[in-house]
């Protein structure tokens, strides 16, 4: 039987183990900051995330409300220079016919006129924020979470259009507390989270992750039926 600490925190198999970071390493721009999380994973659960990890730090540097943070500002020649790999042609070739014109609104509904926008895989996105959700509740508790709980995350975009009948319930009493928690920071603003225990002796918890000032994912740690698994 191994240690909690000799285990993958996702599959729970044992060594030999790798050093995962969470968030990905690539969100960041070098140099990198000293203060970088890592938890146990084996290789396989390790690089078998690898790509969904390319995915999701290509489609937020691509984001235009993300444009002018200093890490996306040095990221997004070298993201750029990857579509043009030979192994991306294909993938290259799906952003491009995807490619459409959005309107743009403030949040109290004024017309800002069009930009243009792309389709995007939001559960991909949201299985990269389970993943990181998992990696944070091992680095604050100590101890990876247990096969009877269930990690569910919307990314901001997937909450607004998720077709839940407690949406505006989710929101009072879990996302608007959440937010005013104290922020944990890594790098120059480039992750920041917050978390929420529930008070039972478990691993029931809530977390909001926030990338590059922006994007917002809320995850929902426990036995949650309804919410589905990410």
């Amino acid at each position: 039987m191994h240690s909690q600490r000799e285990c993958c925190i996702y599959c729970g198999g044992g060594p030999p183990l790798e050093d995962d970071h969470i968030p990905p390493k690539n969100l960041f721009a070098p140099p990198r900051p000293s203060n970088l999380i890592t938890v146990p994973a084996c290789s396989h659960c390790n690089r078998q995330a690898s790509k969904d990890d390319e995915y999701f730090r290509l489609v937020l540097t691509l984001r235009q409300d993300v444009g002018k943070h200093p890490d996306v500002v040095s990221l997004l020649p070298t993201v750029l220079r990857s579509l043009k790999k030979p192994r991306k042609i294909g993938f290259q070739k799906a952003l491009l016919k995807s490619l459409r014109r959005i309107s743009l609104t403030t949040p109290g509904g004024i017309y800002l006129g069009q930009a243009g926008g792309y389709d995007v895989d939001i559960a991909r996105l949201d299985r990269v924020a389970s993943r990181v959700v998992r990696g944070l509740l091992y680095h604050e508790l100590g101890a990876r979470l247990d096969e009877n709980y269930e990690v569910a995350v919307y990314s901001e975009d997937g909450l607004a259009s998720a077709d839940l009948p407690t949406l505006s319930e989710l929101r009072r009493t879990i996302l608007a507390p959440l937010s005013s928690r104290p922020a944990k920071t890594i790098g120059n603003g480039v992750f920041e989270y917050r978390y929420s225990l529930t008070e039972r002796s478990d691993s029931s918890s809530a977390w909001l992750l926030v990338f590059y000032g922006q994007v917002r994912f809320l995850g929902l740690v426990g036995r949650l039926p309804g919410l589905g698994r990410a």
